[in-house]
């Protein structure tokens, strides 16, 4: 689905300020040994994000043309990769140029949405002390976040929460029946109860994989409650 309405566009660079085995720190913005990561902020809505090799004028339309509406009226600031918008269908576009003087927004004319998306993701990743792999993934959950609002995020992870609270007593489960087979009454494990550690084995690596592509990370069981209860 297309961004429609107020689209604001931008782009900004990621990567450590000193990388290790680098003296002094790295050039800010353009001409920088930085990661660029080009960006599209629907006001209102949704913001994209794409990284790409660089931010000339090919590589920033074709993104445009393939995210935004053609009657959407595109926002951005003064950098040369933008020029030409209008000759390549978009109905409108606006520029806020702040190089000189400084000038943030005139008359509503701002980029400032996706410059805030900008700041938060990078102070979040600074939690992190940057990332090594998987930065598109980082990127990705940080479109997530910014598209919900607290009580829309806070009942996705209570959700979230649920479902591990599942597979921890389905674990626990599972390893009561493996004990139950090797230690039982009986010599032998019978047909049904090892075809029940097979179904609680199997569900609880079923949950276990939603909650890891859910939440871009490898989960283990954690210590709860209901484990004790089980």
């Amino acid at each position: 689905m297309l961004c429609a309405g107020v689209v604001e566009v931008d782009e900004s660079y990621f990567r450590a300020s000193r990388p290790r085995g680098m003296p002094g720190k790295l050039k800010r913005g353009r001409g920088t040994l930085k990661q660029p990561v080009s960006g599209v902020f629907e006001r209102g809505g949704r913001v994209f994000t794409k990284i790409v090799p660089d931010t000339n004028k090919p590589i920033l339309q074709g993104l445009i043309r393939g995210r935004i509406a053609l009657e959407a009226t595109v926002v951005s600031g003064g950098w040369c990769g933008y020029d030409g918008l209008v000759d390549v269908g978009c109905d409108r576009h606006l520029r806020i140029r702040k190089a000189r003087p400084k000038q943030f927004s005139d008359n509503g004319v701002h980029i400032n949405g996706i410059e805030s998306f900008w700041s938060l993701t990078k102070r979040r990743l600074a939690k992190f002390n940057g990332v090594s792999r998987n930065f598109e993934l980082h990127l990705k959950e940080c479109e997530w976040r910014r598209a919900k609002n607290n009580d829309t995020l806070n009942k996705e992870l209570a959700r979230l929460m649920v479902w591990s609270r599942i597979n921890n007593l389905l674990t626990v489960i599972s390893g009561n029946l493996e004990l139950l087979g090797l230690y039982g009454p009986t010599p032998a494990p019978s047909e049904e109860l090892r075809d029940a550690q097979f179904a609680g084995t199997g569900m609880a690596q079923v949950i276990q994989n939603m909650l890891s592509f859910a939440q871009r990370a490898h989960l283990a069981p954690a210590n709860d409650p209901i484990m004790t209860a089980a």
